[in-house]
């Protein structure tokens, strides 16, 4: 049987094994794992082998290697694919939560996902694109496509707190949202307005979204 064997890259690298990386056997890496002083990526394979990411290592892998002691439930999470943490990690805790309905959310609120991202709710939306992006066998119309659904903004990513009918997601069905953040509340406007000027491959773009 192969000793399965670790090492830590930098992000970038993808290779086989070479001598100036630093080579863990299991008992080394949960040490260092439990150091906190992890930089890069973690990778695992055999000698002579390439290594592969960490993150890629399968259920059945991992069922092999380890046993759920070995990790906190949020290491588990952190390190291993989303298979893994579903049955050892946070995934699996958050599965068992149930997310908020529909009725439950309130327009101009604020809530949290299973992952601690803050999500703003518009309610049913309707997102009209109209853009002449590229000069392409339609370059004589413009090409217009209208999006009807439920609009929420990813909160963390809108630094500046402002609004644009560029930044909506329109969703099919709500996002699956665990809690309500308390103490923010927007003033939704009916109407969203987004033009962006003429570029060095593209022309005029006009986004609008509509509150239904």
């Amino acid at each position: 049987m192969k000793t399965t064997i670790f090492t830590q890259t930098a992000s970038g690298d993808r290779t086989n094994i070479m001598s100036t990386f630093p080579l863990w056997d299991k008992e080394m890496f949960l040490e260092h794992v439990k150091s906190g002083k992890g930089y890069g990526r973690y990778r695992y394979g055999h000698i002579g082998g390439y290594v592969h990411l960490l993150k890629d290592m399968s259920l059945e892998e991992f069922d092999q290697l380890f046993t759920v002691d070995d990790f906190t439930k949020e290491e588990i999470t952190e390190l291993f694919r989303k298979e893994v943490s579903l049955k050892y990690g946070e995934h699996g805790e958050k599965a068992k939560i149930k997310p908020l309905s529909k009725k439950e959310l309130e327009r101009g609120c604020v809530y949290e996902d299973f992952s601690g991202n803050n999500w703003l709710y518009f309610g049913e939306v309707e997102q009209t694109i109209d853009s002449t992006y590229l000069k392409t066998y339609r370059s004589e119309k413009k090409p217009i496509e209208v999006k009807n659904g439920i609009g929420f903004i990813w909160w963390y990513k809108n630094i500046e707190n402002t609004i644009k009918a560029t930044d909506v997601y329109v969703l099919k069905s709500p996002k699956k949202l665990m809690k309500k953040v308390e103490g923010i509340k927007i003033e939704l406007e009916s109407e969203y307005i987004h033009e962006s000027g003429v570029q060095r491959y593209a022309q005029e773009s006009r986004t609008v979204l509509k509150l239904l």
